[in-house]
This record gives C-alpha cells, structure tokens and sequence, in this order.
C-alpha cells in the first residue's frame, strides 16, 4: 500500500495499535504493507497535526497524486506544493529510500518499452500478444509509474518519454484505463 514494490507480507495497523487500542479492531485500519515499510519504516509512527489530525496519507481514503509528484530522472516522489502530508509520508514510509528509487526508474524504462510492443502488437491486429504486453505492463511492481508515464504523456513537455512511447500512448487511448484496472475487484 505504501512502496508498491513487493507482494504484500504484512499487514499494517494504520493507526497503530498503542495509539487507538479500538482500531486493532477496524477492518479499515489494516492495510497490506512489505515488511520492510511495516517494519523498518513506519513502525509505530503516526505524526498528527496540532489539532490532532494526521499527517500521513492513507492511500485508501486518499489519492496520493493529489499529494505527490513524481521525477523519472531520480525515481523519487516529493511533495506537491508545501504538502506536510505528502513531506511526512515520504519520510515515515520511507518511499524515497534508495532501492525504491532505483526500481522506480527501472520501472520507467521496462513500461515505456512495453507499451510501445503492445502498440505494436495492436497495430498488427494480433491480440494474443497485445493482451500479454497489457499483462505484463499490469502486473509491474510501481503502479504509481504507469500512472505517471500516462500523466506525463498529456502534459504539454512530456519529459522523459521516448517518441515511441508518446506515439503508441496517443495511438491506443484505452491504455489510460490500465492504472484504474489494477485497482479494480477482479484485477
């Protein structure tokens, strides 16, 4: 829920335990999270406001491109505007740490190079390989990439995207749905 790097080992209390004993309790409150961002990151931190309200993003209640942005040339994420939420969670959860970063620009390489052999695919009328690059593309650790390769392409400089990219983008506009699939029940 937090890196979206690895398969899911452990399941965080979002607001931990110590702090609201009743929300042990909650289904909502239990969150699929790596062991290494449950474990060695966030822990028991839960930084709240002055006024008591708290300072990390829930990625179920929020979203967090409302929150962050992300960089192809580094693979980090920072916070839009003076975001304290997104500047906490960066920090808590540990998004920016170094192996993060690197998947994350890797990410951004393999995705681009599949989507233009799904453009490809598409182009040739064979959906057999067309639906396993949509697969593939799918089922990549980092879906925060693929929603932000599709962000970039319909802004007006799309750094970082290879014409190849931005033309099969432009070519096969139900591409934009893929982020919003891998939420969805039956992904």
């Amino acid at each position: 829920m937090y890196c979206e790097d690895s398969e899911w080992t452990a399941v965080d209390h979002f607001v931990p335990r110590a702090m609201d004993p009743e929300q042990a309790f909650t289904w909502a409150n239990y969150l699929a999270a790596c062991s290494i961002c449950n474990s060695n990151y966030k822990r028991e931190e839960f930084p709240r406001r002055t006024d008591g309200t708290r300072l990390l993003l829930n990625p179920v209640e929020d979203d967090p491109w409302n929150y962050l942005v992300f960089s192809p040339a580094t693979g980090r994420y920072e916070a839009v505007g003076q975001s304290d939420m997104a500047t906490e969670s960066i920090r808590v959860f540990g998004l920016n740490r170094a192996s993060l970063g690197i998947g994350r620009k890797d990410a951004w390489d393999v995705l681009q190079l599949a989507i233009v052999a799904y453009g490809n695919a598409a182009d040739r009328n064979d959906d057999e390989q067309a639906d396993r690059y949509r697969a593939v593309v799918t089922r990549q650790p980092f879906a925060g990439v693929l929603k932000a390769i599709i962000r970039t392409a319909g802004s007006a400089v799309p750094l970082g995207l290879s014409d190849e990219c931005l033309a099969a983008l432009a070519a096969h506009p139900e591409i934009q749905d893929w982020p919003e699939a891998l939420f969805a029940p039956d992904a």
